[in-house]
């Protein structure tokens, strides 16, 4: 039976340690943010189309990671995409932050929840997209 050389044997053990690396990046648990509810603020919960909705959002976040998109949906059955943004300033912590999203003139009268989605790059192999939906709300149109 014949013996691996040194050279063989740093090439396997480097092949080894690149495997258990690339799978580490892959499968590690990240949980770049935690969102614990999303909650309209809005008088009676009632919003006119055209006008801003405002929502407060409760979130923890423990480490700082690239986004690379946030998208906010209101949802009814269809889909009304607004305007979404490739950053967020959540800083770090546990915090509830008001923020304005504008309800599109076009949107029709109804019952509506929001979606927020917010993709992070956790690494140079992954990303990781955390959702969050709020209550219901109405939408009325201005007369």
């Amino acid at each position: 039976m014949r013996k691996i050389g040194w050279k063989s044997s740093i090439v396997l053990l480097m092949g080894l340690s690149l495997y258990f690396y690339v799978t580490f990046l892959l499968f590690w648990p990240y949980q770049p943010m935690v969102i614990h509810s999303v909650t309209p603020i809005n008088p009676n919960k009632v919003v006119y189309a055209g006008e801003y909705l405002i929502y407060e959002l409760d979130y923890t976040k423990e480490k700082v990671y690239p986004v690379t998109q946030v998208s906010r949906q209101l949802v009814d059955g269809f889909i009304i995409m607004l305007a979404s943004r490739s950053h967020s300033s959540y800083p770090v912590g546990q915090h509830r932050k008001h923020i304005y999203a504008k309800v599109p003139d076009f949107t029709d009268a109804g019952e509506y929840y929001l979606r927020i989605s917010m993709t992070y790059q956790v690494n140079y192999l992954r990303t990781i997209t955390v959702t969050a939906n709020s209550s219901m709300f109405t939408v009325k149109k201005k007369s």
